[in-house]
């Protein structure tokens, strides 16, 4: 048998035996299966950044983690809350929270965040009068016994409102 023949049964046993699948099938399967990822992460952990975060390990997180906004002059105080979640299989007691400012004050903490669950940590920040007019920003730590996250970090940042009168 000659190359010329040899080379024709080759191709004619790829061709019948295995499909070949050009660049832009590949591709379109490739965002199928992306969408259908997304699809499954949304539907299964309830928001994208829960899936993304359970995919990549982080099994704690907060959402959000920062909170950014505006706030009137004439305002004394700003009420936040941030929920974490808890994407492990126990439960993660919580053990404190501190604040960057004496002016965030972090009230009636979960005891902890069952597994799979979702809790409330509400703060009050209260705006000086010495301080108002000016951007408010301050971050909040709070501590738990997990293992890999023992320690979530939660900022706020607040401009004051254009048109209001000043101090």
């Amino acid at each position: 048998m000659n190359f010329d023949k040899c080379r024709f049964w080759f191709k004619h046993l790829l061709n019948k035996h295995f499909a070949i699948i050009s660049i832009g099938q590949i591709l379109m399967m490739s965002i199928v299966v992306y969408a259908l990822v997304v699809l499954a992460a949304q539907y299964r952990f309830g928001s994208l950044a829960a899936g993304r975060a359970y995919f990549t390990g982080t099994r704690l997180f907060a959402e959000p983690f920062e909170i950014e906004g505006y706030y009137n002059r004439d305002q004394k105080e700003l009420n936040l809350i941030y929920h974490i979640r808890n994407l492990d299989s126990f439960e993660v007691p919580i053990v404190g929270a501190s604040a960057s400012c004496t002016c965030t004050v972090t009230e009636n903490l979960p005891d902890s965040i069952l597994a799979g669950g979702i809790s409330d940590i509400p703060a009050k920040i209260h705006i000086e009068e010495s301080r108002k007019g000016d951007d408010i920003r301050g971050e909040i730590r709070v501590y738990t016994t997990h293992p890999k996250h023992p320690e979530i970090l939660l900022s706020y940042r607040f401009k004051p409102m254009a048109g209001n009168s000043s101090k």
